[in-house]
C-alpha cells in the first residue's frame, strides 16, 4: 500500500504560511442546455476517522488514457465561465474555522437595536473573456431592511486572468485552474479554481447553474466561502441584486461530515501535468500521489464544502477544496507544487447512491 495523501479530518495544526492568497471555487450546473465532453513511501497518514477514500491506494495503477489536448480545451470549455452570477459569501478564520461576523460598519442600525448578527454579504461576480484575459469583477452589496431599500455596493474588485498561459488549466464543461507558476510570497491572489457538473433534462430550454468558491487568504488568514447562481449573460455587473432574488445566507450550523463522504470511494479523475499533459482516469480516487507531512489547515464549512492546505515530501504544496454538491455528488479539485513550481492540477468526481 502507498499513502497517496488523505481526506478532510477533525484535526487541524495550523502554522504560518506563505503571506499569499490562494483560492479554490466549486461549480455545479443544473438541466444547462449544452453537452461536452510514483514514488513509494511509509505511510504516514494517521486519521482513524477519515473515510477511505483518498488516504490509501493499493499498489495496482489506474490506467490512463489521453484526453483532448489543452488548446482544445480553452476554446470549448473557457468560454462558458461568462456571465453574471449572483449568491451569498461569508469569511471564516484560517485557524478555528470560525465565522467572522460582517464588521458593524456595513450593517444597518436596525439590525444592530434588534440584535441581529450578520455574519456575510450578498454576492455578485461578472465574468467575460477579453482578449486573451478572463475578467472578473467581485461586488460585495450591503444588507438591506427591507425591499424599498436600493442595493448599495460596500466592496469592488477586479482580477484579470491570462487564461491562455499556462498557469490557467482548462477542464470540460467550464472548470479551470488558476494560479502562478511558481509560488513567491506575495500577497495577491494566487489561485482560482472552478469546478463544473451539468444535467441536462428534456427541456433543454432551462438553465439552472450553482457556483461554489473558496478563496484563502495566507496574508490576512481568513477563509472566504462564496455561492451562486448564474443570474443573466455577462453585462459588466451592472445590475445589483434586488428584492426577490432569494438570495440564501449560509446555516453555519450545518457543516460537512466526514462521514457523508464514505460512498465516495470511487470516480473520474482528470490531471494536468506540464510532464504528461490532460489524461483522465475512470474508476480511480482523487488522492496526490505523494505522502503528507505537514497539515495546515483541514476545514468543513457551510453549504457541504470543505477545504485542506497540507505540505507533503520534498518541498511538496498542495491546496484542495471538496463539495458535496448534490447527496449523490462529490466534487473535489487541487493544485500542487513541488519545490515552489506548480506541477499538476486535478479535478475529482463521484457519485454515490442516495
Amino acid at each position: 500500500m502507498r499513502c497517496l495523501g488523505f481526506v478532510p479530518g477533525t484535526t487541524i495544526h495550523s502554522s504560518p504560511c506563505r503571506d499569499s492568497t490562494i483560492s479554490i471555487a466549486a461549480v455545479w450546473k443544473q438541466r444547462f442546455c449544452f453537452r461536452s465532453v510514483l514514488k513509494s513511501s511509509i505511510l504516514r497518514c494517521r486519521f482513524s476517522v477519515l473515510p477511505f477514500t483518498c488516504l490509501i491506494a493499493s499498489e495496482t495503477l489506474n490506467h490512463s488514457v489521453p484526453f483532448r489536448d489543452r488548446q482544445q480545451m480553452l476554446s470549448t470549455e473557457t468560454p462558458k465561465i461568462q456571465g453574471e452570477w449572483v449568491g451569498y459569501s461569508a469569511n471564516y478564520e484560517m485557524d478555528t474555522g470560525k465565522v467572522i461576523y460582517v464588521p458593524e460598519k456595513w450593517v444597518p442600525d436596525a439590525f444592530i437595536d434588534w440584535g441581529v448578527i450578520v455574519k456575510g454579504l450578498e454576492h455578485m461576480t461578472s465574468a467575460t473573456l477579453d482578449g486573451d484575459l478572463l475578467r472578473m469583477k467581485e461586488t460585495l452589496i450591503l444588507p438591506k431592511v427591507g425591499c424599498e431599500e436600493d442595493a448599495v455596493a460596500v466592496d469592488v474588485s477586479e482580477h484579470q486572468i491570462p487564461y491562455k498561459s499556462f498557469e490557467f488549466v482548462p477542464f470540460p464543461d467550464g472548470s479551470f485552474s488558476y494560479g502562478p507558476d511558481r509560488l513567491q510570497g506575495d500577497d495577491s491572489r494566487l489561485l482560482l479554481t472552478n469546478v463544473t457538473v451539468f444535467h441536462p433534462t428534456e427541456n433543454d430550454e432551462s438553465h439552472e447553474w450553482t457556483r461554489l468558491g473558496i478563496t484563502v487568504s495566507f496574508g490576512t488568514r481568513t477563509i472566504q466561502l462564496v455561492k451562486e447562481d448564474w443570474n443573466l449573460e455577462y453585462n459588466g455587473g451592472q445590475s445589483l441584486i434586488g428584492c426577490g432574488g432569494n438570495i440564501q445566507p449560509f446555516d453555519d450550523d450545518q457543516r460537512l461530515d466526514p462521514s457523508d463522504l464514505l460512498k465516495f470511494q470511487k470516480g473520474t479523475k482528470i490531471t494536468w501535468s506540464k510532464d504528461v499533459g490532460v489524461e483522465i482516469e475512470q474508476e480511480t480516487d482523487c488522492a496526490v500521489p505523494w505522502a503528507v507531512d505537514k497539515i495546515l489547515f483541514d476545514w468543513y464549512l457551510p453549504a457541504n464544502a470543505h477545504v485542506r492546505c497540507f505540505y507533503g515530501e520534498e518541498g511538496r504544496f498542495c491546496l484542495q477544496t471538496g463539495w458535496l454538491a448534490t447527496p449523490s455528488q462529490y466534487l473535489f479539485i487541487s493544485r500542487e507544487y513541488n519545490q515552489q513550481e506548480f506541477i499538476r492540477a486535478t479535478w475529482f468526481e463521484s457519485k454515490g447512491e442516495i
